[in-house]
């Protein structure tokens, strides 16, 4: 009986294309479309990726007439577009300026809240994230205050509070997914997604 290979994992890439960001978006839905692939291009801006270095963005300033676009492409989707890329430079004008393998990713999140349930709903958020994800320097810290009880919401002394943060790491797709899910909840502030690029 022949068994099924195991799904390779997915791998990501941060690319650099020169280039308006309508064109970098439909050249590259196009390629997807055309080769049958669902594979989408994740635009480092409006994904809450962490911007460039500062002596990254000098060299960007100096040299280049278009801003550069920073996507965020798997595996198949940066394959489709090595075999195409002379095509798109000489059609579109789109130039490839970097091209480096994602590692991981990761982001901090720090929580505070003043009420029994609020707590439970970010611990259970926090529980429920996508498997494979891993949460550094992780820290709560609970207070129950029965003497506070019936104070009003803005008093200085709460009868509960917790507070707590951390650093989630792991692929850059789940990553990502965590930041969405965290950022929707009013109580969690989410940092920046930071690459670690090889």
């Amino acid at each position: 009986m022949a068994t099924k290979p195991a799904a390779a994992t997915p791998t990501y890439h941060e690319l650099a294309i020169q280039g308006p960001r309508d064109l970098v978006h439909g050249f590259l839905a196009g390629l997807a479309a055309g080769a049958g692939s669902a594979a989408v291009a994740v635009f480092a801006n409006e994904a809450g990726v962490a911007g460039p270095g500062l002596a990254a963005k000098l060299k960007g300033m100096i040299g280049a007439q278009h801003q550069a676009c920073r996507v965020i492409l798997d595996g198949e989707l940066r394959g489709l577009l090595k075999g195409a890329t002379k095509r798109m430079t000489a059609e579109t004008g789109l130039v490839v300026l970097s091209d480096s393998r994602i590692r991981r990713a990761s982001f901090g999140y720090r929580f505070q809240a003043y009420a029994v349930r609020y707590g439970v709903e970010i611990q259970d958020l926090l529980a429920s994230l996508p498997a494979g994800l891993k949460i550094a320097d992780r820290r709560v810290a609970e207070k129950h205050d029965p003497r506070a009880r019936g104070v009003e919401a803005y008093a200085p002394a709460h009868d509960y509070e917790i507070e707590g943060g951390g650093t989630i790491v792991g692929r850059f797709d789940l990553v990502a997914e965590a930041r969405r899910r965290l950022s929707a909840h009013p109580l969690i502030d989410a940092d920046e997604i930071e690459l670690d690029l090889g």
